[in-house]
């Protein structure tokens, strides 16, 4: 969530009166995150997030706006639109959700990971007959980037990119349970009221494609040490309240298949920080480090089957 455009309280005047949210109290741009402009809203009636799309058109941004009502119906723990239809800021499709005050967690305890866990069991459940897109960086994604960086990058890294992609396409070749998935599911992205999970956020890279590429993300960000070694008692617990709400398949349980997948939800989240790592600094914009996917296709490459 950083900031791209700049928004003044002026530009919001005519909205506030349309949606009835009152007086404005307080504009606060958000500076964590790298795909949106986000700011914090206070008004007289309450407190919002105000998000401008910089990446998708209206009806590419309308997809997910759709995409959380539906969830929201169906009791999935995200935001609801403030609106059914998205407005224009500055040129911009945006959207105004009511603001939670639930926090992140940075050291997730067991309970904390089997709550996740379930949560995303019944996420892909509500999206495997979801109509949205292809996931915006499935493989074709991940070719033409990693072939774009290549020789932009150091000789070891080229080899563990190479490495990484040979396992990308021979996942390819298998088909496997596929529906909606989240594809962002970080800490950052998920609100919490002591062990219980309060929000969801941040479907806009959400789309169709293997479930299970869901779960690799997750096992990253949510069950690996600083140094990229997975965890098996917290990668177990959050496994084992998953398959409460969709049981995996015997391929899917497989240490292999699980290895693959690891590989290339890493290799994903390598090209795309390497990629903004090798852009000029823009101010207000947050560049989040390679090194943490480097580490864990390095760990994943010596853990080989």
């Amino acid at each position: 969530m950083s900031v791209f455009t700049p928004v003044a309280p002026v530009d919001l005047q005519d909205l506030l009166v349309t949606l009835d949210l009152g007086a404005i109290l307080r504009l606060q741009a958000i500076t964590q995150g790298v795909q949106n402009s986000n700011y914090f809203l206070s008004t007289t009636r309450g407190d919002w997030v105000l998000t401008l799309f910089e990446h998708l058109d209206h009806a590419q941004a309308q997809i997910y706006v759709d995409l959380l009502i539906q969830l929201h119906a169906q009791g999935l723990p995200v935001v609801q639109p403030c609106h059914r239809q998205l407005f224009t800021l500055h040129d911009k499709p945006a959207l105004l959700v009511p603001r939670s005050f639930a926090i992140p967690v940075q050291e997730p305890n067991l309970a904390q990971l089997r709550s996740l866990g379930m949560w995303l069991g019944r996420l892909h459940q509500a999206l495997r007959t979801w109509n949205g897109p292809d996931h915006p960086r499935a493989r074709p994604w991940r070719q033409a980037q990693a072939a774009a960086l290549h020789p932009r990058l150091a000789v070891a890294d080229r080899d563990l990119v190479r490495w990484a992609e040979q396992i990308d396409l021979a996942l390819a070749a298998t088909t496997w349970a596929s529906g909606g998935i989240h594809a962002d599911l970080f800490r950052d992205n998920v609100l919490w009221q002591g062990d219980q999970l309060a929000l969801i956020l941040d479907f806009y890279v959400a789309g169709r494609d293997a479930l299970f590429f869901d779960l690799a993300i997750c096992q990253h960000d949510w069950c690996r040490d600083e140094g990229g070694v997975l965890q098996p008692v917290a990668w177990s617990n959050f496994l084992q309240a998953y398959e409460q709400e969709r049981p995996l398949s015997a391929a899917e349980r497989d240490p292999r298949t699980q290895h693959a997948f690891a590989v290339v939800a890493a290799l994903r989240f390598f090209l795309s920080r390497q990629h903004a790592a090798l852009q000029p600094a823009a101010p207000g914009v947050q560049v989040k480090d390679p090194q943490v996917y480097r580490r864990i296709l390095q760990v994943l490459r010596a853990e080989s089957p």
